[in-house]
């Protein structure tokens, strides 16, 4: 590890800072009854707070959509072939956390050749038949400490390592439809896209207003979102 930090970062004073700081055990966490100070009651304190949290509150309506005709639109679905899985798995970084399944990246590096046949086999057969496995959905969720007092679950972020399977399947598929999203969306939409940047909507929003303000003209601004 000390040797992938000093490789990567160059620095001395970076790698002791890494060291120093290490994870802290969450030993206490304020709940709306009392204090969880047990292992157990923390876990499930803290699930209870991030399922309220992140729970859509949106009613999802059944458009009664039949198998028969999601089955009928994959005709047009082109599937996976073994360069798909490979390339992927070159693309996949290393030194990454593991999730549930304990597979790192290395792995699949050195393994590319025999596995890339069956996982071409394994991600077909999902986008066929629409159905991922639950424990490829599992996730390993580390907490966060972002501020304030670390007795309060609000001041913590949850992280999510995900089976690295799962993340050969997710890059595979964007892989294959990220062409598709980019030619449907609209100019405006420049932030998470490759190639565009919120920076010139910024430098545009600079000029509208320079321009206003030289010739004393009006603007009205609406901001959209947090």
């Amino acid at each position: 590890m000390i040797n992938n930090i000093l490789s990567n970062t160059k620095s001395i004073k970076k790698t002791k800072s890494f060291l120093d700081n290490g994870k802290d055990w969450i030993t206490s966490i304020k709940n709306k009854n009392n204090n969880a100070v047990n292992r157990r009651d923390i876990n499930e304190s803290a699930t209870k707070f991030f399922e309220e949290l992140f729970k859509s509150r949106k009613e999802i309506k059944d458009d009664n959509t039949s198998m028969a005709d999601s089955y009928s639109k994959l005709n047009t679905v082109t599937l996976f072939t073994k360069t798909d899985i490979e390339q992927a798995i070159d693309d996949l970084k290393t030194d990454k956390c593991t999730g549930n399944d304990g597979i790192v990246t290395e792995m699949l590096k050195y393994g590319k050749q025999p596995i890339s046949t069956v996982f071409t086999m394994i991600f077909n057969d999902i986008l066929i038949t629409q159905q991922i496995p639950k424990r490829r959905k599992q996730a390993t969720i580390t907490h966060i400490h972002i501020k304030g007092n670390k007795d309060d679950i609000n001041n913590y972020r949850p992280i999510s390592n995900i089976s690295m399977i799962y993340k050969l399947f997710s890059k595979v598929m964007y892989t294959k439809i990220k062409d598709t999203l980019n030619r449907n969306q609209p100019r405006e939409q420049a932030g998470f896209r490759e190639g565009f940047s919120t920076t010139d909507h910024l430098q545009t929003m600079n000029q509208l207003i320079e321009k206003t303000n030289e010739f004393e003209k009006p603007i009205q601004e609406t901001k959209l979102g947090q």
